[in-house]
């Protein structure tokens, strides 16, 4: 009886397969090239960074356990709970939708905030 009940949470914590797609730096223009926030400004533009276990932008950074991901031809969708801070932590449900004929990433956090589209940033 314990071995559906481990199997399901090994299912929860792990990774989801075609998960790995999504590990890349994305970002719009801006952030890709990190421009200045403001002209003339010092505080630059911060693409995402995603991994395996962790999701970084600039000093934030949180850290990731995946739910399953829908593929589909078109793309993927997968959620994660980020956790995200260092000293005062705060939980968000992050919503990952990947757009496979264009390659860009919507990240969704708590249903209310969008960053996206972003594309992946190329390295040169």
């Amino acid at each position: 009886m314990l071995r559906p009940v481990f199997l399901s949470l090994t299912l929860c914590f792990a990774t989801p397969l075609n998960a790995g797609e999504l590990f890349d730096t994305w970002g719009n223009i801006a952030q890709c090239s990190r421009q200045p926030l403001i002209e003339g400004g010092s505080l630059l533009a911060a693409p995402f960074e995603i991994s395996e276990n962790w999701l970084k932008q600039r000093d934030l950074w949180c850290a990731l356990t995946w739910f399953p991901t829908t593929n589909s031809a078109t793309g993927s969708y997968t959620r994660v709970r980020a956790l995200c801070g260092e000293d005062s932590q705060r939980g968000y449900w992050l919503s990952l939708v990947y757009a496979r004929s264009n390659d860009q990433l919507t990240l969704i956090w708590d249903e209310t905030l969008e960053n996206g589209p972003l594309n992946r940033c190329r390295t040169s």
